[in-house]
């Protein structure tokens, strides 16, 4: 048999034999380092340290070839309470760690979340088709049930009434009696619910309201100071004042982290026209004082 200049046989891969093949199909390293043995000639005694690492390397290379391949990225969809009590739908890429993931996509809408999270999953090679949007409800909403007919039109009439806003102006400032709570509080009953962060005077403003806030901090200083350093919730003492000016009506008295606030409303086409009549009036005197 020929040696190449490093003295070693140019065949070094051993026979492969039925008896000497593992259970997984892998040639196993005593039978490699045999095989060699009875091609070289060596003894066990004498066999060189470089053939049991050859086979070890080999029985590594085909190891990691044998391993099947895991995915590197994975989707998780799941519910997750919140702090308004509602159930948000989410769905994340991640490779094992969801804190370090991507966010697909969250909703109130659990089939629109698992539409995209599935869509993601194709991509990726978890689902073997594509997701065929027409088999999710992209109408349902955590929580929710399907409601009856009698009831959707019993729910038609109510919302039709609780977003009819003609008329609001006159509502809110037609002449009322003013009932405060217990602590103080008052609240006009035809003023609209509106999402929290709802700019009040712009809202009004599109109803031709004009309107003024009094904070009882500047209004009432020394109650207001016992207001905080006593932790008091009973705002009854305090007495708004209305701004400057007619017409002025108290629409609300509520509670915010600078303490009790007062809103004031007042017709806005009316407060204008007394601007107007007020600034002519001024005119006309400035004139008549000139001229004399």
């Amino acid at each position: 048999m020929s040696k190449d200049w490093n003295g070693l046989p140019d065949r070094c891969a051993p026979t492969r034999q039925p008896n000497s093949v593992s259970a997984a199909g892998v040639l196993s390293k005593e039978a490699m380092v045999d095989a060699y043995t009875k091609a070289v000639g060596f003894s066990p005694a004498s066999m060189p340290y470089w053939v049991h690492a050859f086979a070890d390397n080999i029985l590594a290379a085909a190891s990691a070839q044998a391993t099947p391949a895991v995915p590197k990225l994975s989707v998780w969809y799941g519910s997750m309470p919140e702090s308004n009590g509602k159930t948000n739908w989410t769905a994340i890429l991640h490779k094992g760690d969801l804190v370090e993931g991507h966010t697909i996509d969250r909703s109130e809408y659990p089939d629109r979340v698992r539409y995209a999270a599935d869509c993601v999953r194709y991509l990726i090679g978890e689902l073997p088709e594509r997701p065929w949007i027409l088999d999710y409800d992209a109408d349902k909403r955590s929580g929710c049930a399907a409601p009856s007919p009698a009831a959707c039109e019993a729910g038609d009439e109510v919302a039709a009434k609780a977003v009819n806003l003609e008329g609001l102006r006159d509502k809110l400032l037609a002449p009322r009696a003013i009932a405060r709570d217990e602590n103080g509080w008052l609240w006009h009953p035809d003023y609209p619910v509106c999402d929290e962060g709802t700019r009040a005077d712009r809202l009004l403003e599109a109803f031709g309201i004009e309107t003024a806030f009094v904070g009882m901090e500047s209004d009432s200083p020394d109650f207001a100071e016992r207001w905080h350093e006593e932790g008091l919730t009973d705002c009854s003492e305090w007495t708004p004042t209305p701004p400057a000016g007619d017409g002025w009506l108290l629409l609300e008295i509520y509670d915010t982290e600078d303490g009790p606030y007062a809103m004031f409303g007042r017709d806005q086409y009316e407060a204008e026209n007394a601007r107007k009549r007020e600034n002519t009036r001024r005119l006309r005197a400035a004139l008549t004082e000139g001229q004399a």
